[in-house]
């Protein structure tokens, strides 16, 4: 069984309230997880906190260091957005990834990553993110 980590994160006390939680975030991910025969050994959580960079966001910068010394097997987010509003922070995020074969995972969005189709429909989300 693979090994994951998740990640959350709501930029406002009032996305917490009103939008989408950090548990409904967390369950989601959860449930996912045990649909895909993933474990999930952490959830790494930013609250109130900007995707506008990477930078500034311990909890992101922690699960980085996961990765980077191979700790796992895939990252599990929400949405794309919960994890990048930039298109540059997402591309050399998922370049880190790639370099030590960690999969990458959306419980909204399914992506096909193998294929130059799928990695073109990641960059557009990831632009209109971005834009938003």
């Amino acid at each position: 069984m693979k090994v994951a980590i998740a990640y959350a994160r709501v930029s406002t006390d009032k996305q917490s309230r009103d939008g989408l939680s950090l548990s409904a975030q967390e369950s989601a991910i959860r449930s996912y997880c045990d649909l895909y025969e993933l474990k999930l050994a952490e959830t790494f959580v930013d609250r109130g906190v900007s995707a506008k960079s990477i930078k500034g966001r311990p909890e992101m910068q922690r699960l980085i260091e996961h990765i980077d010394t191979k700790q796992v097997d895939a990252v599990v987010v929400y949405k794309i957005d919960r994890m990048f509003r930039s298109v540059r922070d997402a591309l050399v995020t998922f370049d880190r990834f790639k370099e030590r074969q960690v999969e990458f995972h959306s419980v909204v969005e399914k992506w096909d990553t193998s294929t130059a189709m799928g990695e073109f429909a990641m960059n557009m989300l990831l632009s209109i993110a971005q834009l938003e």
